[in-house]
């Protein structure tokens, strides 16, 4: 038994560093001690460790590698996240934060049990780089509009911390009075006069003639994108309660039971082990080890995967996904068929799928070996205000009562997506009308009127807040532009979980 024991777990520590590497994920497997048994090369790339060797067969927090120091500082926190995952024998989710130099580095992590024969657990552990979504970003990217953010650039221009806290709240379209508030909030008392100064500096630094030129230009390059260190403290925080599906609405008007469906999103969906994979063209497949390394694999995980060949023909799936699609694979099909002569197999192939339906998906496709291999995400991702309130106390709950007789249009969904991130009402007008829907900002301002007048609030401030809720998770179906696109050259695919 102990024989056969060891041959498992050689064979799944074999078939993660396979899966892993092809994917580009950043990741490790770890037995029940926490004791490390595989890494990824990308974890190993993250966080600048020369060698497997430094890591391999002991605890994070006993590595003396410098930037595994987070590790140890908290470890007695992530010991019981994975004590829970292995009670519960479901993924444990986390946004893990981590300071360095001037941003914090985020990750979504899931922590995933596996038993393996013999009855050993150990744990793979994966985590997605996160940076602060812009779900706007979508439909720019889609439509090809070049108002999207790109990855971060630290090297062209050098800012203090000061100053990219400031940058980081003035993109999102803080006033500079708003702007003290907020420093003030995270503990750094600042002047309005004092957010002027700062901002001034930063025209002459990036070389911008006015408040405008500055925000597009700071966004190119990114700084809307990652968080400033030192305003949210460092930890792995639970975020199961916290994730929001996001999607395109169809149907107008928008009814309050709509907004709670986007809104609200149940953990089990992402958590069960409900998956077994399932072998749909068995002609199909030669006798090399990649399909038996995709079995191994994917065999009590949670993902939605698939083998393809390159005429799209689907070999190998997990359950979860053929339950996903319906066994409608269709268009799935049609996707490999269009990009298998232009997929890289020295980089992710990551795609952003906006169907007809509203759904929306991140697809990354990986050559492996003589096959596609497919994982395919829903696009789940943090509820970042509600965390912001719930999780990091930053600021009290907004006191909203959205009326049962609520009833939104499709306009004045529109206008209230841009609304709850912020926009004037003039840029609101722009963006509209740039994708296809002219509109004058005294009609924004007209629509915003009578949405205050359903809501019965008397504010900007108040709003927001239902914007925020209303605007968060659903998109106007009507600006989605319905595509499949290579994603090159944004953050986009850093927002999901």
């Amino acid at each position: 038994m102990q024989g056969d024991t060891n041959l498992r777990i050689n064979d799944y520590l074999a078939a993660f560093k396979l899966i892993s590497d092809n994917l580009y994920s950043v990741a490790y497997v770890c037995d029940s001690n926490y004791t490390i048994l595989a890494v990824s090369q990308k974890f190993l790339d993250e966080f600048l460790i020369k060698s497997e060797k430094e890591v391999l067969g002991k605890p994070f927090y006993k590595c003396k590698v410098p930037s595994l120091e987070w590790y140890s500082k908290n470890h007695a926190v992530l010991e019981k996240q994975f004590q829970e995952a292995s009670r519960e024998n479901k993924v444990y989710i986390t946004l893990d934060i981590l300071d360095y130099e001037q941003i914090s580095k985020m990750y979504i992590v899931h922590k995933s049990p596996r038993i393996l024969c013999g009855g050993i657990t150990v744990f793979h552990v994966y985590l997605r780089p996160f940076g602060l979504p812009r779900l706007e970003d979508i439909i720019y990217y889609t439509h090809e509009l070049d108002l999207y953010s790109r990855p971060l650039n630290t090297v062209k221009y050098k800012l203090t911390p000061k100053q990219r806290m400031v940058l980081f709240l003035f993109l999102r379209n803080y006033s500079y009075s708003e702007i003290s508030g907020w420093m003030s909030a995270f503990g750094l008392q600042m002047s309005s006069a004092r957010v002027t100064e700062h901002l001034t500096t930063l025209k002459n630094i990036f070389g911008a003639k006015n408040s405008n030129d500055l925000r597009t230009l700071a966004i190119q390059y990114g700084y809307h994108s990652e968080m400033p260190a030192g305003f949210l403290p460092n930890g792995a925080y639970c975020i199961e309660n916290h994730l929001t599906e996001i999607k395109g609405q169809n149907d107008y008007p928008l009814l309050l039971s709509d907004v709670n469906i986007g809104y609200k999103h149940s953990p089990e969906e992402l958590t069960s082990f409900n998956s077994e994979v399932v072998t749909l063209d068995k002609q199909g497949l030669n006798e090399g080890l990649e399909p038996k390394i995709f079995q191994i694999f994917y065999t009590k995980s949670s993902e939605m995967a698939g083998l393809f060949n390159k005429d799209g023909k689907v070999l190998l799936v997990t359950i979860k996904m053929v339950n996903e699609l319906s066994r409608n694979f269709t268009n799935l099909q049609e996707i490999i068929i269009q990009n298998h002569p232009r997929l890289s197999g020295s980089e992710p192939n990551i795609f952003l799928d906006v169907q007809i339906s509203g759904k929306i998906y991140l697809l990354q496709m990986q050559l492996l070996g003589s096959y596609v291999h497919i994982q395919i995400r829903k696009y789940v991702m943090p509820t970042v205000h509600r965390l912001m309130i719930e999780v990091f106390n930053i600021f009290p709950m907004p006191k909203i009562s959205l009326p049962e007789h609520m009833r939104v249009t499709n306009r004045q969904h529109q206008v209230l997506f841009f609304y709850a991130r912020n926009y004037s009402y003039s840029k609101v007008a722009t963006i509209l009308t740039e994708l296809g829907y002219p509109i004058s900002p005294h009609t924004i301002n007209e629509h915003l009127e009578t949405l205050k007048t359903m809501f019965n609030v008397t504010n900007k401030s108040q709003l927001i807040d239902i914007a925020l809720v209303i605007g968060y998770a659903l998109i106007p179906h009507s600006i989605l532009k319905h595509q499949v696109c290579k994603l090159v050259n944004t953050d986009i695919h850093k927002w999901i979980c």
